[in-house]
């Protein structure tokens, strides 16, 4: 290690330091230093971590200016240098001071940005469980997305397509996703990949769209393209909300659950309408879950919990009377939950007069009624 190097490695770690005894000034002008010494010497890597936790400290002090210019200079050598896990995190952190500083649209376009490279990086990996681990690694960052999109925005048609790039993802790969055997399908596939490295590297929405139509237009082919199975052959593509409204019947609704504290949130998809209804918060639901599923294995009387969990989850919702089928797509801990078993304030059970089924996403009711 450099003299150089181990210097501005030193300085970080003073800076930090520093910030959390509550010295401020004293933190800014250390870690200062240190990204001067690393932007000199070329050292990419501790440059990147000094640059977030100055912009952190800008951030707390409300100096968003300064934070937002450090979050965008960390954010473009990740995505130069193709880091698939810290790029999400240098995104997701500049557009939550964009967003603190009352930039609703730019941070949308910020997250858009990194869902773009995301989804690139996820296509040009092979395995289901790197896929997986890439869409873990991001899902504060769709949340994030989905808050701003609900709370600000007040665009719940795109919230459901910012959860469902989370949810939807990897079962549609499952379901369509594999292999093509002729050489001109290999072509196909590796222009493809080309194009999606390109992408992560696009540098303006304008360029994003361009090289999306392309890598749309070569997947297209996958369809006509001798020795490809048809069934296994299909490129992903996010289910749309009207292909998801159009497979829906007049008498059943989508409730799809996002968990998260302050407060939580259920996208309610009938076959002509969508809104997203505020819920409370991830830990309240998360107590009174587990203390229905405390009741349940000890078989004491679960009825208070039960209904306690009907108000929390399923009442905000409000379903008219003629629906008789509910497609929930759970969240978190929600996968633990039989919703049939909850109690409204009668002491009626869900399942006496509606049917519940679960699905993995939305999308996958719409591909798997195709």
């Amino acid at each position: 290690m450099k003299a150089d190097e181990y210097e501005s490695i030193t300085l970080a770690v003073a800076g930090q330091f520093q910030a959390r005894q509550g010295d401020a000034k004293g933190a800014i002008q250390t870690l200062s230093q240190a990204i001067a010494i690393c932007e000199r010497g070329g050292f990419e890597r501790a440059l990147d971590e000094s640059r977030i936790d100055l912009a952190e400290i800008y951030s707390s002090q409300g100096q968003f200016g300064e934070a937002e210019q450090l979050l965008s200079a960390a954010a473009a050598a990740s995505q130069r240098d193709g880091e698939l896990y810290t790029l999400p995190r240098h995104i997701g952190t500049l557009a939550g001071v964009q967003v603190r500083e009352g930039k609703f649209s730019e941070a949308d376009r910020t997250y858009d940005r990194a869902a773009a490279f995301i989804d690139a990086s996820i296509g040009n990996d092979p395995a289901m469980l790197d896929k997986t681990a890439l869409i873990k690694s991001a899902s504060n960052l769709y949340v994030a997305h989905f808050r701003l999109l609900t709370e600000r925005l007040h665009n719940p048609a795109k919230a459901y397509s910012v959860v469902e790039q989370v949810r939807g993802r990897i079962l549609t790969d499952m379901l369509l996703g594999g292999s093509a055997t002729s050489l001109k399908a290999e072509e196909n596939e590796r222009a493809i990949s080309s194009l999606r490295l390109q992408l992560t590297n696009a540098g303006s929405t304008s360029d994003v769209e361009r090289i999306r139509e392309r890598i749309a237009m070569l997947e297209q082919s996958r369809w006509i393209t001798r020795d490809v199975s048809i069934l296994k052959g299909r490129s992903y593509s996010h289910v749309t909300l009207g292909s998801v409204q159009h497979a829906l019947n007049s008498h059943a609704l989508i409730i799809e659950y996002v968990l998260d504290d302050p407060a939580s949130w259920c996208v309610v998809i009938s076959r002509d309408s969508i809104h997203v209804i505020r819920l409370a918060g991830k830990k309240t639901i998360e107590a009174k879950l587990s203390a229905y599923l405390h009741a349940v294995k000890q078989k004491q009387r679960s009825q208070p919990a039960a209904r306690a969990l009907y108000e929390l989850l399923l009442k905000p919702v409000r379903p008219s009377a003629d629906v008789r089928d509910l497609l929930i797509v759970r969240d978190g801990a929600l996968n633990l939950l039989p919703f049939d078993a909850l109690q409204d304030h009668s002491g009626r059970y869900v399942r006496e007069n509606t049917t519940i089924s679960y699905l993995p996403a939305a999308g996958s009711f719409y591909l798997l009624a195709e």
